[in-house]
């Protein structure tokens, strides 16, 4: 029985956003798809906005996605982020 190779996305793994702490592949995907190309890009940017626009183009984005958007928002504005704070899961709900 043969098995599926997973599609790797170089595009996203070779991007500068992949340098914020515990953000996975598929947000930064979302975020190349979203026009961002750079950290600093997402500072002033509102992470419910963003989603909303994902949500747009693909619907079945879980809200988790949400919350490394918050994170990946919070890390590019801060100088000095909280080491608590840059783990999706810290911007939950």
């Amino acid at each position: 029985m043969q098995t599926k190779k997973k599609k790797i996305d170089y595009a996203a793994l070779d991007s500068p956003l992949m340098h914020i702490p515990h953000i996975d592949v598929a947000t930064v995907r979302n975020l190349l798809d979203l026009g961002f190309r750079e950290i600093h890009e997402l500072a002033g940017r509102a992470p419910e906005v963003l989603y909303a626009d994902l949500k747009k183009t693909k619907p079945q984005t879980p809200k988790s996605r949400l919350y490394s958007m918050r994170m990946a928002v919070y890390f590019a504005e801060t100088p000095d982020p909280d080491p608590r704070k840059l783990t999706p899961w810290a911007w939950k709900d």
